[in-house]
Protein backbone atom coordinates (compact mmCIF):
# COMPACT_ATOMS: atom_id res chain seq x y z
CA UNK A 1 0.00 0.00 0.00
CA UNK A 2 3.04 2.36 1.06
CA UNK A 3 4.54 1.69 -2.30
CA UNK A 4 1.02 2.80 -4.14
CA UNK A 5 0.75 5.61 -2.12
CA UNK A 6 4.57 6.65 -2.73
CA UNK A 7 3.15 6.78 -6.94
CA UNK A 8 0.07 8.48 -6.36
CA UNK A 9 1.62 11.10 -4.43
CA UNK A 10 4.36 11.47 -7.28
CA UNK A 11 2.18 11.51 -10.13
CA UNK A 12 -0.17 13.80 -8.98
CA UNK A 13 2.74 16.01 -7.94
CA UNK A 14 4.10 14.96 -11.36
CA UNK A 15 0.51 16.10 -12.89
CA UNK A 16 0.78 19.67 -11.51
CA UNK A 17 4.00 20.59 -12.52
CA UNK A 18 3.44 18.95 -16.22
CA UNK A 19 0.00 21.45 -16.34
CA UNK A 20 2.36 24.56 -15.21
CA UNK A 21 1.20 28.20 -14.67
CA UNK A 22 -1.48 28.08 -16.82
CA UNK A 23 -3.36 24.83 -15.23
CA UNK A 24 -6.66 25.48 -14.13
CA UNK A 25 -6.92 25.70 -10.42
CA UNK A 26 -9.69 23.58 -9.60
CA UNK A 27 -8.08 20.01 -11.26
CA UNK A 28 -5.01 21.53 -9.32
CA UNK A 29 -6.65 21.27 -5.93
CA UNK A 30 -7.88 17.51 -6.42
CA UNK A 31 -4.36 16.70 -7.12
CA UNK A 32 -2.93 18.32 -4.23
CA UNK A 33 -5.39 16.55 -2.17
CA UNK A 34 -4.40 13.41 -3.92
CA UNK A 35 -1.03 13.92 -2.88
CA UNK A 36 -1.92 15.03 0.64
CA UNK A 37 -3.95 12.19 0.91
CA UNK A 38 -1.30 9.48 -0.69
CA UNK A 39 1.34 10.80 1.67
CA UNK A 40 -1.10 10.40 4.49
CA UNK A 41 -1.51 6.85 3.69
CA UNK A 42 2.35 6.40 3.16
CA UNK A 43 2.46 7.47 6.73
CA UNK A 44 0.17 4.85 8.17
CA UNK A 45 1.41 2.23 6.26
CA UNK A 46 4.71 2.38 7.12
CA UNK A 47 4.17 2.60 10.94
CA UNK A 48 2.52 -0.57 10.45
CA UNK A 49 4.56 -2.37 8.37
CA UNK A 50 7.72 -1.32 6.79
CA UNK A 51 8.04 -1.47 2.86
CA UNK A 52 9.88 1.36 1.71
CA UNK A 53 13.04 1.81 1.12
CA UNK A 54 15.45 4.71 1.89
CA UNK A 55 16.73 4.34 -1.73
CA UNK A 56 13.36 4.45 -3.40
CA UNK A 57 12.36 7.67 -1.17
CA UNK A 58 15.52 9.41 -2.44
CA UNK A 59 14.96 8.14 -5.69
CA UNK A 60 11.53 9.26 -6.09
CA UNK A 61 12.25 12.94 -4.13
CA UNK A 62 15.11 14.11 -6.58
CA UNK A 63 12.74 13.19 -9.89
CA UNK A 64 10.41 15.61 -7.99
CA UNK A 65 12.96 17.95 -7.25
CA UNK A 66 14.14 18.22 -10.40
CA UNK A 67 10.79 18.57 -12.41
CA UNK A 68 9.91 21.18 -9.74
CA UNK A 69 13.08 23.50 -11.24
CA UNK A 70 12.86 22.75 -14.74
CA UNK A 71 8.57 24.06 -14.85
CA UNK A 72 8.02 27.78 -14.33
CA UNK A 73 6.44 28.89 -11.00
CA UNK A 74 2.81 27.08 -10.94
CA UNK A 75 1.43 29.12 -7.37
CA UNK A 76 3.93 32.20 -6.83
CA UNK A 77 5.32 34.91 -8.52
CA UNK A 78 7.29 36.03 -5.55
CA UNK A 79 10.55 34.55 -7.24
CA UNK A 80 10.76 37.81 -9.00
CA UNK A 81 10.76 39.98 -6.50
CA UNK A 82 14.29 37.77 -5.26
CA UNK A 83 15.53 38.85 -8.70
CA UNK A 84 14.82 42.33 -8.38
CA UNK A 85 16.43 43.16 -5.31
CA UNK A 86 19.24 41.21 -6.44
CA UNK A 87 19.76 43.23 -9.78
CA UNK A 88 19.17 46.00 -8.17
CA UNK A 89 22.76 45.65 -6.51
CA UNK A 90 24.21 43.64 -9.52
CA UNK A 91 23.27 46.21 -12.06
CA UNK A 92 21.73 49.15 -10.93
CA UNK A 93 24.40 49.52 -7.97
CA UNK A 94 21.63 50.42 -5.65
CA UNK A 95 20.91 48.79 -2.10
CA UNK A 96 17.29 47.16 -1.90
CA UNK A 97 17.16 48.39 1.55
CA UNK A 98 16.62 51.61 0.05
CA UNK A 99 15.10 51.23 -3.14
CA UNK A 100 11.56 49.53 -4.16
CA UNK A 101 10.58 47.45 -7.47
CA UNK A 102 8.47 50.23 -8.60
CA UNK A 103 11.44 52.46 -9.26
CA UNK A 104 12.44 50.19 -11.92
CA UNK A 105 9.55 49.08 -13.92
CA UNK A 106 11.33 49.96 -17.46
CA UNK A 107 13.62 46.63 -16.40
CA UNK A 108 12.71 43.39 -17.91
CA UNK A 109 12.92 41.62 -14.41
CA UNK A 110 10.83 44.38 -12.83
CA UNK A 111 7.86 44.64 -15.06
CA UNK A 112 7.33 40.47 -13.31
CA UNK A 113 7.38 42.08 -10.19
CA UNK A 114 3.64 41.26 -8.36
CA UNK A 115 1.75 44.40 -7.52
CA UNK A 116 2.22 43.67 -3.73
CA UNK A 117 5.97 44.07 -3.79
CA UNK A 118 6.24 46.85 -5.72
CA UNK A 119 6.43 49.39 -3.06
CA UNK A 120 8.14 47.74 -0.22
CA UNK A 121 11.83 47.37 0.53
CA UNK A 122 13.61 44.06 1.06
CA UNK A 123 12.05 42.04 3.94
CA UNK A 124 14.76 39.57 3.38
CA UNK A 125 18.44 39.40 5.36
CA UNK A 126 21.84 40.40 3.82
CA UNK A 127 22.74 36.67 3.14
CA UNK A 128 19.68 35.88 0.84
CA UNK A 129 20.33 39.36 -0.67
CA UNK A 130 23.89 38.89 -1.30
CA UNK A 131 23.23 35.09 -2.86
CA UNK A 132 20.48 36.93 -4.88
CA UNK A 133 22.73 39.61 -6.16
CA UNK A 134 25.48 36.73 -7.11
CA UNK A 135 22.75 35.18 -9.15
CA UNK A 136 21.65 37.68 -10.95
CA UNK A 137 24.85 38.71 -11.93
CA UNK A 138 24.70 35.47 -13.81
CA UNK A 139 21.40 35.60 -15.02
CA UNK A 140 21.52 39.15 -16.12
CA UNK A 141 18.52 40.42 -17.56
CA UNK A 142 17.22 36.75 -18.20
CA UNK A 143 13.94 35.80 -16.58
CA UNK A 144 14.70 32.15 -17.58
CA UNK A 145 18.14 32.07 -15.52
CA UNK A 146 16.69 34.38 -12.78
CA UNK A 147 13.93 31.27 -11.80
CA UNK A 148 16.23 28.78 -12.66
CA UNK A 149 18.73 30.12 -10.10
CA UNK A 150 16.06 30.62 -7.23
CA UNK A 151 14.39 27.30 -8.01
CA UNK A 152 17.91 25.17 -8.17
CA UNK A 153 18.77 27.25 -5.20
CA UNK A 154 15.82 25.80 -3.31
CA UNK A 155 16.38 22.54 -4.50
CA UNK A 156 19.83 22.29 -3.90
CA UNK A 157 19.11 23.36 0.10
CA UNK A 158 16.22 20.55 0.17
CA UNK A 159 18.86 17.96 -1.09
CA UNK A 160 21.20 18.54 1.15
CA UNK A 161 18.49 18.67 3.95
CA UNK A 162 17.18 15.28 2.39
CA UNK A 163 21.24 13.85 3.32
CA UNK A 164 21.13 15.41 6.91
CA UNK A 165 17.45 13.59 7.68
CA UNK A 166 18.34 10.29 6.27
CA UNK A 167 22.19 10.23 7.86
CA UNK A 168 20.27 11.21 11.37
CA UNK A 169 17.19 8.86 11.11
CA UNK A 170 17.74 5.90 8.59
CA UNK A 171 14.22 6.28 7.96
CA UNK A 172 12.30 6.40 4.49
CA UNK A 173 8.97 7.61 6.70
CA UNK A 174 10.88 10.92 7.31
CA UNK A 175 12.27 11.56 3.62
CA UNK A 176 8.84 11.11 2.42
CA UNK A 177 7.74 13.61 5.01
CA UNK A 178 10.11 16.28 3.76
CA UNK A 179 10.66 15.00 0.03
CA UNK A 180 7.38 13.87 -1.48
CA UNK A 181 5.32 16.55 -0.02
CA UNK A 182 3.29 19.43 -2.20
CA UNK A 183 4.63 21.45 0.37
CA UNK A 184 8.27 21.09 -0.76
CA UNK A 185 7.87 20.14 -4.04
CA UNK A 186 5.08 22.66 -5.10
CA UNK A 187 5.51 25.44 -3.11
CA UNK A 188 8.96 25.72 -1.74
CA UNK A 189 10.67 24.70 -4.77
CA UNK A 190 8.87 25.04 -7.77
CA UNK A 191 7.80 28.30 -6.20
CA UNK A 192 11.95 28.73 -5.46
CA UNK A 193 11.17 30.30 -1.62
CA UNK A 194 13.92 31.22 0.46
CA UNK A 195 12.13 29.19 3.20
CA UNK A 196 13.97 26.31 1.99
CA UNK A 197 17.10 27.70 3.12
CA UNK A 198 15.77 28.83 6.45
CA UNK A 199 14.55 25.07 7.10
CA UNK A 200 18.49 23.50 5.98
CA UNK A 201 19.95 26.33 8.58
CA UNK A 202 17.63 25.60 11.59
CA UNK A 203 18.29 21.45 10.65
CA UNK A 204 21.78 22.28 11.14
CA UNK A 205 21.67 24.29 13.85
CA UNK A 206 19.38 21.43 15.96
CA UNK A 207 22.30 18.99 14.54
CA UNK A 208 25.02 20.63 15.65
CA UNK A 209 23.41 21.43 19.38
CA UNK A 210 22.67 17.60 19.58
CA UNK A 211 26.54 16.82 18.82
CA UNK A 212 27.13 19.84 21.47
CA UNK A 213 28.82 22.34 19.36
CA UNK A 214 27.28 25.36 20.67
CA UNK A 215 29.50 27.63 18.58
CA UNK A 216 28.84 25.91 15.00
CA UNK A 217 25.01 26.02 15.57
CA UNK A 218 25.23 29.31 16.83
CA UNK A 219 26.56 29.76 13.16
CA UNK A 220 24.26 27.97 11.21
CA UNK A 221 21.60 29.65 12.15
CA UNK A 222 22.55 32.93 12.25
CA UNK A 223 22.84 31.92 8.52
CA UNK A 224 19.07 31.73 8.96
CA UNK A 225 18.27 34.73 10.34
CA UNK A 226 20.32 36.45 7.52
CA UNK A 227 17.92 34.94 4.88
CA UNK A 228 14.73 35.93 7.11
CA UNK A 229 14.71 37.19 10.14
CA UNK A 230 11.74 34.94 11.56
CA UNK A 231 14.72 32.39 11.97
CA UNK A 232 15.27 34.00 15.32
CA UNK A 233 12.07 32.24 16.53
CA UNK A 234 14.09 28.75 16.36
CA UNK A 235 17.23 30.05 17.36
CA UNK A 236 15.43 31.83 20.26
CA UNK A 237 13.78 28.59 21.14
CA UNK A 238 16.83 26.39 20.51
CA UNK A 239 18.74 28.73 23.09
CA UNK A 240 16.03 28.64 25.53
CA UNK A 241 16.29 25.12 25.63
CA UNK A 242 20.04 24.38 26.71
CA UNK A 243 19.76 27.31 29.46
CA UNK A 244 17.06 25.39 31.08
CA UNK A 245 17.56 21.80 29.90
CA UNK A 246 21.19 21.02 29.16
CA UNK A 247 23.94 23.62 29.58
CA UNK A 248 23.84 27.43 30.47
CA UNK A 249 27.28 27.79 29.19
CA UNK A 250 26.17 26.83 25.88
CA UNK A 251 23.60 28.89 25.43
CA UNK A 252 25.42 31.45 25.87
CA UNK A 253 27.91 30.73 23.34
CA UNK A 254 25.34 29.56 20.69
CA UNK A 255 23.59 33.31 21.34
CA UNK A 256 27.10 34.97 21.25
CA UNK A 257 28.41 33.27 18.10
CA UNK A 258 25.03 34.09 16.37
CA UNK A 259 24.71 37.92 17.55
CA UNK A 260 28.40 39.07 16.72
CA UNK A 261 27.68 37.11 13.01
CA UNK A 262 24.45 39.34 12.63
CA UNK A 263 25.79 42.25 13.85
CA UNK A 264 28.77 42.11 11.64
CA UNK A 265 26.84 41.20 8.69
CA UNK A 266 24.22 43.50 8.96
CA UNK A 267 26.45 46.29 9.68
CA UNK A 268 28.55 45.52 6.58
CA UNK A 269 25.36 45.76 4.54
CA UNK A 270 24.02 48.85 5.01
CA UNK A 271 23.32 49.04 9.18
CA UNK A 272 20.49 51.30 10.02
CA UNK A 273 18.87 50.70 6.09
CA UNK A 274 18.90 46.76 6.75
CA UNK A 275 16.87 47.20 10.16
CA UNK A 276 14.23 50.06 9.11
CA UNK A 277 13.73 47.71 6.03
CA UNK A 278 13.54 44.32 8.03
CA UNK A 279 11.05 46.31 10.35
CA UNK A 280 9.04 47.31 7.64
CA UNK A 281 7.25 43.68 7.23
CA UNK A 282 5.94 43.66 11.15
CA UNK A 283 2.02 44.53 11.60
CA UNK A 284 1.66 42.92 8.47
CA UNK A 285 -1.88 40.57 9.04
CA UNK A 286 -3.21 38.26 6.78
CA UNK A 287 -6.65 36.58 6.44
CA UNK A 288 -5.17 33.42 7.39
CA UNK A 289 -4.06 34.80 10.65
CA UNK A 290 -6.32 33.46 13.77
CA UNK A 291 -5.52 37.43 14.29
CA UNK A 292 -7.50 38.86 11.22
CA UNK A 293 -10.73 39.13 12.62
CA UNK A 294 -9.82 41.26 15.23
CA UNK A 295 -7.57 43.43 13.13
CA UNK A 296 -10.47 43.67 10.44
CA UNK A 297 -12.55 45.14 13.70
CA UNK A 298 -9.90 47.48 14.67
CA UNK A 299 -7.26 48.48 12.19
CA UNK A 300 -6.92 51.79 10.61
CA UNK A 301 -9.09 53.24 8.42
CA UNK A 302 -8.12 52.25 4.94
CA UNK A 303 -4.94 49.45 5.77
CA UNK A 304 -6.10 46.28 4.61
CA UNK A 305 -4.58 42.69 4.71
CA UNK A 306 -0.34 42.80 4.10
CA UNK A 307 -0.41 46.88 5.39
CA UNK A 308 1.60 46.76 8.07
CA UNK A 309 -0.02 49.58 10.72
CA UNK A 310 -0.45 50.29 14.28
CA UNK A 311 -2.89 47.68 15.03
CA UNK A 312 -1.18 45.04 13.37
CA UNK A 313 2.54 46.29 14.96
CA UNK A 314 0.52 45.98 18.71
CA UNK A 315 -1.32 42.49 17.55
CA UNK A 316 2.20 41.12 15.94
CA UNK A 317 3.55 41.76 19.47
CA UNK A 318 0.89 39.68 21.32
CA UNK A 319 1.47 36.84 18.87
CA UNK A 320 5.11 36.94 19.19
CA UNK A 321 4.78 36.53 22.96
CA UNK A 322 2.01 33.66 22.90
CA UNK A 323 4.09 31.47 20.64
CA UNK A 324 7.24 31.97 22.76
CA UNK A 325 5.09 30.69 25.63
CA UNK A 326 3.64 28.14 23.34
CA UNK A 327 6.55 26.76 22.45
CA UNK A 328 8.22 26.70 25.84
CA UNK A 329 4.80 24.93 27.38
CA UNK A 330 5.44 22.32 24.53
CA UNK A 331 9.22 21.46 24.79
CA UNK A 332 10.76 22.50 28.17
CA UNK A 333 10.93 18.55 29.22
CA UNK A 334 12.15 16.86 26.16
CA UNK A 335 15.47 15.12 26.78
CA UNK A 336 18.61 16.20 25.08
CA UNK A 337 18.40 13.72 22.13
CA UNK A 338 14.94 14.94 20.87
CA UNK A 339 15.12 18.46 22.53
CA UNK A 340 16.89 20.58 19.81
CA UNK A 341 14.87 19.50 17.12
CA UNK A 342 11.24 19.62 18.71
CA UNK A 343 12.16 23.24 20.30
CA UNK A 344 13.34 24.47 16.74
CA UNK A 345 10.12 22.94 15.52
CA UNK A 346 7.91 24.43 17.87
CA UNK A 347 8.96 28.01 17.44
CA UNK A 348 7.41 27.36 13.84
CA UNK A 349 4.29 25.34 14.19
CA UNK A 350 3.22 27.60 16.95
CA UNK A 351 4.17 31.28 14.86
CA UNK A 352 2.18 29.49 12.11
CA UNK A 353 -0.17 28.85 14.58
CA UNK A 354 -0.87 32.25 16.36
CA UNK A 355 1.56 34.59 14.11
CA UNK A 356 -0.13 37.23 12.17
CA UNK A 357 0.98 36.91 8.72
CA UNK A 358 1.28 33.40 7.72
CA UNK A 359 1.27 31.69 4.56
CA UNK A 360 1.61 27.55 3.96
CA UNK A 361 5.61 27.71 2.67
CA UNK A 362 6.57 29.18 6.24
CA UNK A 363 6.81 25.61 7.12
CA UNK A 364 9.31 24.81 5.53
CA UNK A 365 11.19 26.41 8.34
CA UNK A 366 10.74 23.40 10.12
CA UNK A 367 9.62 20.64 7.78
CA UNK A 368 13.24 18.99 8.41
CA UNK A 369 13.51 19.12 11.87
CA UNK A 370 9.72 18.29 11.75
CA UNK A 371 10.98 15.10 9.73
CA UNK A 372 13.33 13.89 11.98
CA UNK A 373 11.23 13.90 14.64
CA UNK A 374 7.74 12.85 12.94
CA UNK A 375 6.30 10.79 15.47
CA UNK A 376 5.59 13.56 17.40
CA UNK A 377 2.05 14.45 16.89
CA UNK A 378 2.28 18.10 16.88
CA UNK A 379 4.20 17.66 13.39
CA UNK A 380 1.24 16.31 11.65
CA UNK A 381 -0.95 18.96 13.08
CA UNK A 382 1.47 21.25 11.20
CA UNK A 383 1.64 19.87 7.83
CA UNK A 384 -2.33 19.60 8.24
CA UNK A 385 -2.67 23.11 8.38
CA UNK A 386 -0.41 24.14 6.32
CA UNK A 387 -1.63 21.85 3.69
CA UNK A 388 -4.98 23.92 3.99
CA UNK A 389 -2.77 27.26 3.81
CA UNK A 390 -1.72 25.34 0.55
CA UNK A 391 -4.77 24.43 -0.71
CA UNK A 392 -6.14 27.81 -0.13
CA UNK A 393 -3.60 29.57 -1.91
CA UNK A 394 -3.00 27.56 -5.04
CA UNK A 395 -3.73 29.67 -7.58
CA UNK A 396 -1.96 29.78 -10.99
CA UNK A 397 -0.21 32.59 -11.44
CA UNK A 398 -1.97 32.91 -15.20
CA UNK A 399 -5.68 31.88 -15.09
CA UNK A 400 -8.81 32.38 -16.25
CA UNK A 401 -12.42 33.97 -15.47
CA UNK A 402 -15.02 31.52 -16.23
CA UNK A 403 -17.86 30.53 -13.98
CA UNK A 404 -15.97 27.37 -12.51
CA UNK A 405 -12.90 29.73 -11.59
CA UNK A 406 -14.70 32.15 -10.16
CA UNK A 407 -16.35 29.42 -7.76
CA UNK A 408 -13.24 27.97 -6.71
CA UNK A 409 -11.48 31.09 -6.15
CA UNK A 410 -14.44 32.02 -3.25
CA UNK A 411 -13.67 27.78 -1.86
CA UNK A 412 -10.41 29.11 -1.56
CA UNK A 413 -11.39 32.13 0.21
CA UNK A 414 -13.59 30.83 2.72
CA UNK A 415 -11.00 27.98 3.61
CA UNK A 416 -8.55 30.50 4.12
CA UNK A 417 -10.29 32.96 5.79
CA UNK A 418 -12.54 30.94 7.70
CA UNK A 419 -11.32 26.99 7.81
CA UNK A 420 -7.62 27.49 8.24
CA UNK A 421 -7.70 30.17 11.06
CA UNK A 422 -10.48 28.20 12.98
CA UNK A 423 -8.55 24.70 12.75
CA UNK A 424 -5.31 26.60 13.59
CA UNK A 425 -7.50 28.11 16.64
CA UNK A 426 -8.64 24.85 17.63
CA UNK A 427 -5.64 23.43 17.37
CA UNK A 428 -4.11 25.77 20.10
CA UNK A 429 -6.52 25.52 22.49
CA UNK A 430 -6.28 22.01 22.62
CA UNK A 431 -2.54 21.85 22.84
CA UNK A 432 -2.04 24.24 25.45
CA UNK A 433 -4.92 22.48 27.83
CA UNK A 434 -2.83 19.47 27.04
CA UNK A 435 0.31 20.75 28.20
CA UNK A 436 -0.47 23.17 30.78
CA UNK A 437 -2.89 19.25 32.42
CA UNK A 438 0.64 17.42 31.67
CA UNK A 439 2.75 20.00 33.69
CA UNK A 440 0.22 20.34 35.97
CA UNK A 441 0.37 16.34 36.55
CA UNK A 442 3.79 16.14 37.19
CA UNK A 443 3.69 18.87 39.72
CA UNK A 444 1.45 16.96 41.90
CA UNK A 445 2.77 13.85 41.20
CA UNK A 446 5.25 12.37 43.52
CA UNK A 447 8.97 12.64 42.03
CA UNK A 448 7.29 14.30 38.85
CA UNK A 449 6.68 10.37 37.77
CA UNK A 450 4.17 10.62 34.70
CA UNK A 451 0.85 9.16 35.05
CA UNK A 452 -0.12 5.23 34.52
CA UNK A 453 -1.15 4.10 30.98
CA UNK A 454 -4.59 3.06 31.27
CA UNK A 455 -5.71 -0.60 30.73
CA UNK A 456 -5.68 -1.34 26.99
CA UNK A 457 -3.96 1.91 25.56
CA UNK A 458 -0.60 0.44 24.26
CA UNK A 459 2.79 2.41 24.47
CA UNK A 460 3.83 4.58 22.35
CA UNK A 461 6.26 3.60 18.95
CA UNK A 462 9.58 4.12 19.05
CA UNK A 463 11.48 5.52 15.77
CA UNK A 464 14.71 4.44 14.87
CA UNK A 465 16.34 6.73 17.15
CA UNK A 466 14.57 5.69 20.06
CA UNK A 467 12.32 8.80 20.49
CA UNK A 468 8.44 7.47 21.43
CA UNK A 469 5.30 8.89 19.50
Amino acid sequence: MSRGALGAAALAMAAVLLRGPRGTVGVNLVLLVVAFAALAVIVVAERRHRRLSRGLVLGVSGVLLVGAVAVPPTQSADVWSYAMYGRMISEYRDSPYRHTPGQYRADPIGQRVPRFWLESRSVYGPLFTGLSAVGMAMAGSSSTLARLFFQGLAALAVALALLLVDRRTHDPVALALLGVNPLTVLSVVNGAHNDALVGLAVLAGAILVVARRPAWAGAALAAGALVKATALFPLAAVAGWLWFRDSRRSAVVLVGVAAAIGTVVVALSGGADVVAALGEAQGRVNGGSVWAWVHRRVSDAGSGFGVADGTGRALSWVAAAAAAGFAVLLTVRRPHGEGPYLAAAAAVVTYLLVGTYVLPWYLAWALPVLAVAWHWRVAWLAVAHAALLQLATARPPVQGSDGRTRFVVRLQSDLYEVVAPLFAAVVTVVLVVAMVRRLAWREVSPGGARPRRRPGRAPGRRSAGGRTS
